[in-house]
């Protein structure tokens, strides 16, 4: 009897973790959504919404308030299945995914492998709790087989400090900061006309190692 006991408990926890996972990474409905309005020159936000804890949609909202801050108009797209692979129009594109079992979520995965966003200015961001580098390199490849022109990929952490001798409890506020930052230099450079790839102030932004300026490309 036991035995039984212990086996459908197993079954139940299984079936468990198979529903979460199947909600928190299915795809939300295609809306375009725009977050701020004025400057003829736009940001667009590429994200996958986190139904569990939120934290991309909290970055999504701190990349918005960078680009306005920086003169862009600002919207914002879902990534699914009626995302149109080029969007038109952009001066930067942002993509923000969520991490899922060492990897980039369902929607962003799809959706990148039909993107075309060649010789568009792009920065990405790969959330977690702290455990990232995996997701971060098939990320990587992913936007740069779209033939994106990548000026910065960093991870942030809800779980794991962003930045040295900060604490836990402070890594959400932090990871929007790190965010709202890169955003605004994005459009500062976009709005300027420079290849942004080559400044360090938003190269420095980049790293893995739970530091800002701990490497890079």
């Amino acid at each position: 009897m036991l035995k039984w006991i212990l086996l459908a408990l197993v079954v139940m926890v299984i079936l468990a973790v198979v529903g979460v996972t199947f909600w928190v990474q299915t795809e939300a409905p295609f809306r375009r959504v725009t977050l701020a309005e004025g400057p003829a020159e736009r940001a667009l936000i590429l994200y996958h919404t986190s139904r569990d804890a939120h934290f991309s949609d909290d970055l999504a909202a701190a990349l918005a308030q960078g680009f306005e801050e920086g003169g862009l108009s600002v919207d914002r797209w879902p990534m699914t299945k009626s995302t149109p692979p080029r969007p038109e129009g952009y001066a930067v594109v942002a993509v923000v995914s969520n991490t899922f079992f060492g990897a980039p979520d369902w929607p962003t995965a799809r959706y990148l492998e039909r993107a075309k966003l060649t010789d568009l200015d792009t920065i990405a961001i790969i959330a977690g709790s702290g455990s990232t580098d995996r997701a971060e390199r098939l990320l990587r490849a992913k936007l740069e087989k779209t033939g994106a022109r990548l000026l910065a990929l960093r991870p942030l952490w809800i779980k794991r400090p962003n930045t040295p001798n900060s604490h836990t409890k402070d890594n959400r506020e932090i990871a929007m900061g790190l965010a709202r930052a890169m955003a605004t230099k994005a459009a500062d450079n976009a709005r300027a006309g420079k290849p942004a790839r080559d400044d360090p102030a938003l190269r420095i932004m980049e790293g893995s190692e739970g530091a800002a300026g701990s490497r890079v490309q």
